[in-house]
């Protein structure tokens, strides 16, 4: 039988042993997820990452997440098709933008969008339904949001 002090030492040694073995299996999973470089981020990298070292650009894109999810969603879905819980409380022909369309978001300026999340739908001469979000987003967060659009429709706007 071991004494205390010999297994405390042969617990410590195998729990960083596996310890290791777990990290190394973490990033050998990473890296054939994608392009090897563990520093390369796709979206769902970017928003569901469990590493430690996150960019700043993936902060941002989470916190964006965050607002559409808080703010947007509800009249524009979840995923952005315009299918939210509140869609058919609008009104009658009013319907929240699809933003996945790629042919219509693609059709606006990223000024444009800033716009009409800033100031709200009539800002820009679409429906007075879209409420401004000036007073309750900063500017930094409405241009999360402009991006994260842009993740949605996976397109460019017309002046990029």
């Amino acid at each position: 039988m071991l004494n205390k002090p010999a297994f405390i030492s042969l617990f410590t040694f195998a729990l960083c042993a596996f310890i290791g073995v777990a990290h190394a299996s973490i990033d050998n999973t990473a890296a054939a997820s994608g392009s090897g470089d563990p520093r390369e981020y796709t979206e769902d990298s970017i928003l569901y990452s469990s590493r430690w070292e996150v960019s700043a650009d993936a902060l941002a894109l989470r916190k964006a997440k965050k607002n559409y999810m808080l703010h947007c969603a509800t009249c524009h879905g979840p995923n952005g098709e315009g299918d939210g819980e509140l869609a058919e409380l609008l009104g009658e022909g009013i319907t929240p933008r699809n933003h996945t369309d790629a042919k219509i978001m693609s059709q606006r300026a990223d000024e444009d969008l800033r716009k009409v999340i800033a100031d709200g739908g009539d800002s820009m001469g679409f429906n007075a339904a879209m409420p401004p979000f000036s007073t309750l987003l900063q500017e930094e967060e409405i241009l999360g949001l402009v991006k994260y659009l842009r993740l949605l429709c996976k397109c460019k706007g017309k002046d990029s």
